[in-house]
Protein backbone atom coordinates (compact mmCIF):
# COMPACT_ATOMS: atom_id res chain seq x y z
CA UNK A 1 0.00 0.00 0.00
CA UNK A 2 1.29 3.61 -0.96
CA UNK A 3 1.80 6.17 1.86
CA UNK A 4 0.27 9.87 1.13
CA UNK A 5 1.33 12.61 3.32
CA UNK A 6 -0.43 15.88 2.73
CA UNK A 7 1.57 18.98 3.26
CA UNK A 8 0.20 21.56 4.67
CA UNK A 9 1.14 24.86 5.68
CA UNK A 10 -0.98 27.26 7.22
CA UNK A 11 -1.40 31.14 8.28
CA UNK A 12 -4.34 32.62 10.34
CA UNK A 13 -6.61 30.44 8.26
CA UNK A 14 -8.99 29.61 11.03
CA UNK A 15 -12.12 30.65 8.58
CA UNK A 16 -12.02 27.45 5.90
CA UNK A 17 -9.47 25.23 7.59
CA UNK A 18 -11.82 22.73 9.18
CA UNK A 19 -13.73 22.67 5.56
CA UNK A 20 -10.19 21.95 3.45
CA UNK A 21 -8.91 19.10 6.47
CA UNK A 22 -12.41 17.27 6.15
CA UNK A 23 -12.26 17.21 2.14
CA UNK A 24 -8.74 15.88 2.63
CA UNK A 25 -9.67 13.30 5.08
CA UNK A 26 -12.72 12.34 3.19
CA UNK A 27 -10.90 11.60 0.28
CA UNK A 28 -12.11 7.98 -1.93
CA UNK A 29 -9.42 4.75 -1.16
CA UNK A 30 -7.96 6.11 1.96
CA UNK A 31 -6.56 3.82 4.27
CA UNK A 32 -7.99 1.05 1.24
CA UNK A 33 -6.12 1.81 -1.68
CA UNK A 34 -3.20 3.64 0.15
CA UNK A 35 -2.46 5.41 3.55
CA UNK A 36 -2.79 8.97 4.41
CA UNK A 37 -1.61 11.26 6.65
CA UNK A 38 -1.93 14.63 6.90
CA UNK A 39 1.39 16.56 8.24
CA UNK A 40 0.50 20.35 9.08
CA UNK A 41 2.46 23.56 9.82
CA UNK A 42 1.51 26.60 10.92
CA UNK A 43 3.50 30.27 9.99
CA UNK A 44 2.72 32.03 12.93
CA UNK A 45 -1.01 32.43 13.01
CA UNK A 46 -2.57 35.28 15.24
CA UNK A 47 -5.76 33.55 15.04
CA UNK A 48 -7.54 30.40 16.15
CA UNK A 49 -5.60 28.25 13.09
CA UNK A 50 -3.10 26.35 15.76
CA UNK A 51 -6.41 25.68 17.62
CA UNK A 52 -8.41 24.10 15.13
CA UNK A 53 -4.61 21.80 14.09
CA UNK A 54 -4.79 20.64 17.42
CA UNK A 55 -8.15 19.70 17.45
CA UNK A 56 -7.97 17.76 13.91
CA UNK A 57 -4.84 16.07 15.12
CA UNK A 58 -6.50 14.62 18.61
CA UNK A 59 -9.73 13.86 16.90
CA UNK A 60 -7.57 11.96 13.50
CA UNK A 61 -4.49 9.42 14.36
CA UNK A 62 -3.62 10.46 10.69
CA UNK A 63 -3.41 14.30 11.42
CA UNK A 64 0.47 15.52 12.44
CA UNK A 65 1.53 18.79 13.67
CA UNK A 66 5.27 19.54 12.48
CA UNK A 67 7.82 19.56 15.06
CA UNK A 68 8.66 23.48 14.19
CA UNK A 69 5.09 24.58 13.73
CA UNK A 70 4.09 28.21 14.70
CA UNK A 71 7.78 29.72 13.83
CA UNK A 72 7.29 32.63 11.08
CA UNK A 73 9.68 30.88 8.19
CA UNK A 74 7.26 32.04 4.93
CA UNK A 75 5.89 30.00 2.57
CA UNK A 76 8.68 28.72 0.88
CA UNK A 77 10.32 27.67 3.83
CA UNK A 78 7.51 26.38 5.25
CA UNK A 79 6.61 23.91 2.52
CA UNK A 80 9.69 23.25 2.52
CA UNK A 81 10.64 22.02 6.12
CA UNK A 82 7.53 19.83 5.92
CA UNK A 83 8.87 17.74 3.28
CA UNK A 84 11.95 17.78 5.34
CA UNK A 85 10.21 15.63 8.56
CA UNK A 86 7.05 13.80 6.28
CA UNK A 87 8.12 10.16 5.00
CA UNK A 88 5.88 8.91 2.07
CA UNK A 89 6.21 7.65 -1.17
CA UNK A 90 4.00 10.70 -2.60
CA UNK A 91 3.65 13.58 -1.52
CA UNK A 92 0.85 16.19 -1.77
CA UNK A 93 0.77 19.76 -1.56
CA UNK A 94 -2.69 21.54 0.24
CA UNK A 95 -3.49 25.14 0.91
CA UNK A 96 -5.25 25.95 3.82
CA UNK A 97 -8.08 27.22 2.12
CA UNK A 98 -9.57 24.88 -0.46
CA UNK A 99 -11.68 21.59 -0.57
CA UNK A 100 -10.44 18.92 -2.63
CA UNK A 101 -12.62 16.68 -5.03
CA UNK A 102 -13.51 13.62 -3.43
CA UNK A 103 -11.29 11.19 -6.25
CA UNK A 104 -8.73 13.85 -6.34
CA UNK A 105 -5.47 11.42 -4.21
CA UNK A 106 -7.31 8.55 -6.50
CA UNK A 107 -6.83 10.34 -10.03
CA UNK A 108 -3.17 11.73 -9.38
CA UNK A 109 -1.95 7.91 -8.24
CA UNK A 110 -3.49 6.75 -11.27
CA UNK A 111 -1.59 9.62 -12.96
CA UNK A 112 1.36 8.52 -11.10
CA UNK A 113 1.34 4.88 -12.38
CA UNK A 114 2.54 6.51 -15.84
CA UNK A 115 5.31 7.92 -14.44
CA UNK A 116 8.80 6.63 -13.77
CA UNK A 117 9.28 6.15 -9.64
CA UNK A 118 13.22 5.90 -10.02
CA UNK A 119 13.25 9.50 -11.25
CA UNK A 120 11.44 12.85 -10.08
CA UNK A 121 8.13 12.66 -10.97
CA UNK A 122 5.40 15.30 -10.07
CA UNK A 123 1.37 15.31 -11.00
CA UNK A 124 -1.28 18.83 -11.31
CA UNK A 125 -3.93 19.12 -12.50
CA UNK A 126 -6.27 22.06 -13.20
CA UNK A 127 -8.42 23.36 -11.03
CA UNK A 128 -12.24 25.46 -10.16
CA UNK A 129 -12.44 29.25 -9.18
CA UNK A 130 -14.68 29.09 -6.45
CA UNK A 131 -15.43 32.41 -4.34
CA UNK A 132 -15.13 32.94 -0.50
CA UNK A 133 -18.59 30.58 0.03
CA UNK A 134 -17.10 27.86 -1.90
CA UNK A 135 -19.64 28.53 -4.98
CA UNK A 136 -17.97 28.70 -8.69
CA UNK A 137 -17.28 31.24 -10.34
CA UNK A 138 -17.49 29.34 -13.65
CA UNK A 139 -13.71 29.25 -14.82
CA UNK A 140 -10.83 27.26 -14.05
CA UNK A 141 -7.47 28.08 -13.21
CA UNK A 142 -6.74 27.43 -17.19
CA UNK A 143 -9.34 28.81 -18.37
CA UNK A 144 -8.58 32.40 -16.46
CA UNK A 145 -5.22 32.52 -17.43
CA UNK A 146 -5.87 31.76 -21.12
CA UNK A 147 -3.67 28.30 -20.66
CA UNK A 148 -4.88 25.54 -22.91
CA UNK A 149 -5.17 21.82 -22.26
CA UNK A 150 -3.68 21.12 -25.58
CA UNK A 151 -0.79 23.48 -25.79
CA UNK A 152 3.08 21.73 -25.91
CA UNK A 153 4.30 21.66 -21.91
CA UNK A 154 7.79 20.18 -22.94
CA UNK A 155 10.92 21.64 -20.82
CA UNK A 156 11.52 24.53 -22.34
CA UNK A 157 7.91 26.20 -21.47
CA UNK A 158 8.45 25.92 -17.86
CA UNK A 159 11.72 27.71 -18.07
CA UNK A 160 9.64 30.92 -18.57
CA UNK A 161 6.25 30.40 -17.06
CA UNK A 162 4.68 28.68 -14.64
CA UNK A 163 1.85 26.36 -15.44
CA UNK A 164 1.72 24.12 -12.28
CA UNK A 165 -0.32 25.50 -8.86
CA UNK A 166 0.76 23.59 -5.99
CA UNK A 167 -2.55 23.68 -4.39
CA UNK A 168 -2.93 21.00 -7.24
CA UNK A 169 0.26 19.27 -7.20
CA UNK A 170 2.07 16.22 -6.13
CA UNK A 171 5.66 14.59 -6.13
CA UNK A 172 6.99 11.82 -5.33
CA UNK A 173 10.10 10.47 -3.04
CA UNK A 174 12.33 10.81 -6.05
CA UNK A 175 11.85 14.54 -6.19
CA UNK A 176 11.62 15.00 -2.86
CA UNK A 177 15.22 13.78 -2.09
CA UNK A 178 16.66 15.42 -5.25
CA UNK A 179 15.33 19.00 -4.10
CA UNK A 180 16.00 18.81 -0.54
CA UNK A 181 20.02 18.30 -2.34
CA UNK A 182 19.88 22.11 -2.15
CA UNK A 183 21.15 24.18 0.75
CA UNK A 184 18.68 26.24 2.80
CA UNK A 185 19.65 29.60 1.60
CA UNK A 186 19.37 28.21 -1.91
CA UNK A 187 15.63 26.75 -0.56
CA UNK A 188 14.84 30.57 0.10
CA UNK A 189 15.70 31.87 -2.76
CA UNK A 190 13.82 29.92 -5.20
CA UNK A 191 11.07 31.37 -7.25
CA UNK A 192 7.98 29.01 -5.52
CA UNK A 193 7.91 25.45 -4.07
CA UNK A 194 5.61 24.00 -6.60
CA UNK A 195 7.51 25.83 -9.77
CA UNK A 196 10.89 24.37 -9.36
CA UNK A 197 9.60 21.23 -8.53
CA UNK A 198 7.74 21.31 -11.78
CA UNK A 199 10.91 22.41 -13.40
CA UNK A 200 12.78 19.52 -11.64
CA UNK A 201 10.34 16.44 -12.65
CA UNK A 202 9.82 18.34 -16.33
CA UNK A 203 13.78 18.09 -16.83
CA UNK A 204 13.10 14.45 -16.50
CA UNK A 205 9.98 14.28 -18.83
CA UNK A 206 8.59 12.58 -15.65
CA UNK A 207 5.80 15.60 -15.24
CA UNK A 208 2.15 14.37 -16.09
CA UNK A 209 -0.57 16.79 -16.86
CA UNK A 210 -4.27 15.72 -15.78
CA UNK A 211 -6.49 17.76 -18.12
CA UNK A 212 -9.43 18.14 -15.40
CA UNK A 213 -10.26 20.22 -12.52
CA UNK A 214 -9.57 18.45 -8.77
CA UNK A 215 -9.88 20.96 -6.47
CA UNK A 216 -11.78 24.41 -5.73
CA UNK A 217 -9.43 26.45 -5.97
CA UNK A 218 -10.83 29.34 -3.64
CA UNK A 219 -10.78 33.33 -3.99
CA UNK A 220 -10.62 35.97 -1.88
CA UNK A 221 -9.18 39.06 0.00
CA UNK A 222 -6.73 36.82 2.02
CA UNK A 223 -5.37 34.93 -0.54
CA UNK A 224 -1.43 34.26 0.00
CA UNK A 225 -1.27 33.59 -3.77
CA UNK A 226 -4.49 33.63 -6.01
CA UNK A 227 -5.65 32.91 -9.57
CA UNK A 228 -5.69 36.04 -10.80
CA UNK A 229 -2.26 37.69 -10.44
CA UNK A 230 -2.43 41.78 -10.06
CA UNK A 231 -1.28 43.11 -13.65
CA UNK A 232 0.98 44.83 -14.67
CA UNK A 233 1.71 47.37 -17.25
CA UNK A 234 4.06 45.99 -20.51
CA UNK A 235 6.22 49.00 -19.74
CA UNK A 236 6.19 47.39 -16.17
CA UNK A 237 9.92 46.23 -17.27
CA UNK A 238 11.67 45.79 -13.85
CA UNK A 239 8.56 43.64 -12.63
CA UNK A 240 9.39 41.49 -15.90
CA UNK A 241 13.52 41.57 -14.89
CA UNK A 242 12.87 40.04 -11.66
CA UNK A 243 10.54 37.25 -12.23
CA UNK A 244 13.51 35.92 -15.06
CA UNK A 245 16.10 36.49 -12.95
CA UNK A 246 13.83 34.30 -10.34
CA UNK A 247 12.89 31.61 -13.55
CA UNK A 248 17.52 31.49 -14.35
CA UNK A 249 18.33 31.18 -10.85
CA UNK A 250 15.72 28.06 -10.90
CA UNK A 251 17.00 26.87 -13.71
CA UNK A 252 20.57 26.96 -12.34
CA UNK A 253 19.85 25.39 -8.86
CA UNK A 254 17.85 22.99 -10.72
CA UNK A 255 21.17 22.26 -12.76
CA UNK A 256 23.07 21.85 -10.02
CA UNK A 257 21.03 18.80 -8.43
CA UNK A 258 20.38 16.71 -11.58
CA UNK A 259 21.54 13.43 -12.91
CA UNK A 260 22.49 14.13 -16.19
CA UNK A 261 22.81 10.22 -16.53
CA UNK A 262 19.05 10.29 -17.21
CA UNK A 263 18.44 13.41 -18.39
CA UNK A 264 16.99 13.37 -21.99
CA UNK A 265 19.29 15.00 -24.44
CA UNK A 266 17.42 17.46 -25.52
CA UNK A 267 16.45 18.80 -22.34
CA UNK A 268 20.16 19.23 -20.60
CA UNK A 269 20.93 20.80 -23.90
CA UNK A 270 18.14 23.51 -23.83
CA UNK A 271 19.04 23.84 -19.87
CA UNK A 272 22.53 24.38 -21.34
CA UNK A 273 21.43 26.94 -23.99
CA UNK A 274 19.76 28.91 -20.97
CA UNK A 275 22.77 29.03 -18.42
CA UNK A 276 25.18 30.18 -21.59
CA UNK A 277 23.20 32.71 -22.10
CA UNK A 278 22.39 33.72 -18.29
CA UNK A 279 26.18 34.05 -17.50
CA UNK A 280 27.00 36.33 -21.16
CA UNK A 281 27.92 40.23 -20.07
CA UNK A 282 26.54 42.58 -22.65
CA UNK A 283 23.91 42.74 -25.33
CA UNK A 284 26.16 41.52 -28.57
CA UNK A 285 27.43 38.58 -26.32
CA UNK A 286 23.61 38.15 -25.02
CA UNK A 287 22.62 38.32 -29.25
CA UNK A 288 25.95 35.87 -29.83
CA UNK A 289 24.14 33.05 -27.74
CA UNK A 290 20.85 33.69 -29.06
CA UNK A 291 21.97 33.05 -32.47
CA UNK A 292 24.44 30.30 -31.29
CA UNK A 293 21.49 28.52 -29.94
CA UNK A 294 18.62 28.76 -31.53
CA UNK A 295 17.79 25.62 -32.55
CA UNK A 296 17.98 24.51 -29.05
CA UNK A 297 16.21 27.23 -27.27
CA UNK A 298 15.50 30.32 -28.57
CA UNK A 299 13.30 29.53 -31.16
CA UNK A 300 10.91 28.31 -28.81
CA UNK A 301 11.01 31.69 -27.04
CA UNK A 302 8.81 34.95 -28.13
CA UNK A 303 10.07 37.70 -29.80
CA UNK A 304 8.81 39.53 -27.05
CA UNK A 305 10.89 37.28 -24.23
CA UNK A 306 13.91 37.66 -26.74
CA UNK A 307 13.70 41.67 -26.66
CA UNK A 308 12.86 42.29 -22.71
CA UNK A 309 15.78 39.45 -22.06
CA UNK A 310 18.37 41.12 -24.81
CA UNK A 311 17.84 45.01 -23.55
CA UNK A 312 17.19 44.87 -20.09
CA UNK A 313 18.27 41.55 -18.51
Amino acid sequence: MKKITVVLSTYNGEKYLGEQLDSILRQKGAQVRYSLKVLCRDDGSKDRTRDILTHYSVKYPNVDIAKNSGKSLGVRKSFFSLLAEAQADYYFFSDQDDVWHLNKIQTFLDAFEETREDLPAGVYSDLDLVDGQNRPLGKSMMESNGWSYSEKRDFILFFFKTRVTGASFAINEAAKRQILKLSANDLAQVGMHDSILALLARAYNNLKFIPTSLVNYRQHGNNVLGAFAEGHSVFAVKVRIKRYRTFFNDLALVNSILSTKDLPNRNQAALQAAINFNGAIGFLNKLRMMFKDKKILWNEITPKQKLLLLLFY
